[in-house]
């Protein structure tokens, strides 16, 4: 991976080397017009959660173009700028983006299909992530308590829910 990365940005440096007239770009262009919001839903299902989820890294975008801005790095077509842009899209945003599909995916697929069982059938007892990639492996569980009253049926569910609740975050 980090050769990967490194193979990236010598290729980015020597695609740099001629000179190109520096034009900022306006802000607006950063943001598709798209308004996402909070929505309170008690069974924490997969589109509320996706909502959710989706206000929070909208709101990490903003805070994050508050805070630096439009300034001559971030813009630039110059090997600098590109090396800026790469680092902070594989060091910033790919681990952000990575937990919060892991996240819908665990939380508010798997876990809303168990938790919609009866609780004599199977319960939530504790979700584990791993730390994302590039700084971990990765990965989620969710991990539940069953009960004799288990059956296949309910164990396709509860794994197609995790596929429904990544489908829903996509749209």
């Amino acid at each position: 991976m980090k050769y990967l990365i490194l193979t990236i940005l010598c290729l980015s440096t020597l695609s740099a080397s001629e000179r190109i007239e520096e034009v900022p770009l306006p802000v607006s262009r950063f943001f598709n017009p798209s308004r996402y919001k909070i929505e309170v839903d008690l069974d924490m299902s997969p589109y509320a959660g996706g909502e959710d989820l989706l206000f929070g890294v909208r709101s990490l975008e903003r805070i994050e173009d508050w805070l630096i801005g439009n300034n001559p790095v971030t813009t630039s077509r110059q090997a600098y700028g590109q090396m800026w842009r790469l680092a902070e899209l594989c060091l910033v945003w790919l681990p952000i983006d990575y937990f919060t599909t892991v996240l819908q995916h665990e939380v508010f697929g798997h876990g809303f299909v168990i938790r919609s069982f009866p609780s004599n059938v199977a319960r939530c007892s504790a979700y584990h992530f791993g730390t994302p990639l590039p700084y971990g492996s990765g990965g989620g569980a969710t991990f539940y308590k069953l009960s004799s009253k288990y059956t296949t049926t309910h164990d396709a569910t509860s794994a197609l829910g995790g596929v429904t609740a990544t489908a829903i975050l996509g749209q």
